[in-house]
């Protein structure tokens, strides 16, 4: 059906129906391959995880404050606590450890900070990430 449909086509038509199939495509193996992994970017795969988290860093023995480490990774403080200094995620946690993660990596290593990201998922115990 789809190569009839290709060959009664014009050639702009065509190019329009084979990347509007591959987008879909693409969109599909996202999915699935969301269902198995924490990190779901550029798919259609719904998060169910509700997460509060706190990050430390510190650079050459220095503490850097809440404000310092907000802008350092750029993270949005819409949900934050400062008397527990948690913030809260609804996507999964790991989109916030990709966040520390690649901005640290993208720094020379003179300027790279000691970070731990303690958090809580959906209400379990305590877990955390930390670099390096």
């Amino acid at each position: 059906m789809l190569l009839s449909l290709l060959l009664r086509t014009n050639r702009r038509e065509r190019a329009c129906l084979v990347l509007g199939t591959t987008l879909l495509i693409i969109q599909v193996i996202l999915f699935v391959r969301a269902r198995f992994t924490e990190t779901r970017y550029f798919c259609w795969a719904p998060f169910h995880s509700e997460a509060r988290y706190t990050i430390d860093a510190t650079i050459g023995g220095r503490a850097l404050n809440d404000d310092e480490i907000a802008r350092r990774y750029v993270l949005e403080r819409y949900y934050w606590d400062k008397a527990s200094r948690t913030n809260w995620e609804l996507n999964a946690i790991a989109h916030v450890i990709d966040t520390v993660r690649a901005t640290e990596a993208a720094l020379l290593p003179s300027e790279r900070a000691a970070v731990v990201v303690t958090y809580r998922v959906n209400g379990r115990p305590p877990e955390r990430w930390h670099s390096p």
